[in-house]
């Protein structure tokens, strides 16, 4: 048997023990938490260098198919449509494109040399530019995705020819001319079993773009209601226009 002050010793020892270990657990949680605190950012730098080198390898992997590298070559060498290196644009196409390409609806090269040299004519300037593309296979075929923004300066030849109902309101001419329009188009190159292209798709969001140049929904719905570029993009003039 014990005695009271031996059970009272007893548990003044228990108690002592007990505030020790909660004063150890605290110290320790703390230290933990400090420690989690220093690395958190380094855990988030590394994730950050980590995502950056995926990035890299998933661009060095799209780069190396054959596919990407023709896209990649066509918005390079057709950047800012027809110029000087015109022999060059045209020796490319038909190294890259299967000679019965479908695109906007006929047969051949023709049209895209075609559709080009009006881009060329008709702006002031040209630029189009593509910063991301994606490979999808659609009935065994590859296909790549290719959204751009064509940039196109306005100029009163440019109104003439593919905005002509617009010439009779002189305050929208104004506001027009010398304007950039940039012009949303998604393009899908399509390619056969040889890595020679078979159809270019092309479709254009022209609302969006005019709406954010002009400001104005009314303004807006004039410009487009007559206005003579398809909804693929495509410059539909008179030749007059163009040969004049």
């Amino acid at each position: 048997m014990t005695t009271p002050a031996e059970d009272d010793a007893a548990k003044a020892k228990r108690l002592a023990r007990c505030r020790v270990n909660q004063k150890r657990y605290r110290i320790n949680k703390k230290h933990s938490h400090a420690n989690l605190e220093k690395e958190v950012p380094e855990l988030a730098k590394k994730v950050a260098r980590l995502e950056g080198q995926l990035d890299v390898l998933r661009a060095a992997v799209r780069l190396s198919q054959p596919e990407v590298h023709v896209a990649a070559e066509y918005f390079r060498i057709f950047r800012y449509s027809q110029s000087r290196n015109a022999q060059q644009q045209f020796e490319f196409l038909n190294a890259t494109m299967d000679p019965g390409v479908n695109f906007m609806g006929q047969i051949g090269i023709q049209k895209l040399l075609d559709q080009w040299t009006l881009y060329h004519t008709l702006f002031h300037s040209f630029e189009m530019t593509c910063t991301q593309m994606t490979t999808m296979t659609l009935e065994h075929n590859r296909v790549v995705r290719a959204p751009a923004n064509m940039d196109l300066r306005i100029s009163r030849t440019t109104l003439q020819a593919l905005y002509p109902h617009v010439l009779s309101n002189e305050r929208l001419v104004q506001k027009l001319i010398g304007q950039v329009l940039r012009m949303s188009v998604l393009i899908l190159l399509h390619y056969d079993e040889d890595g020679r292209v078979i159809i270019f798709d092309t479709s254009a969001d022209m609302t969006v773009g005019w709406a954010n140049l002009l400001e104005s929904v009314e303004d807006t719905l004039v410009v487009l209601d007559g206005a003579r570029i398809k909804h693929n993009a495509e410059l539909q003039v008179e030749k007059t226009i163009t040969s004049s």
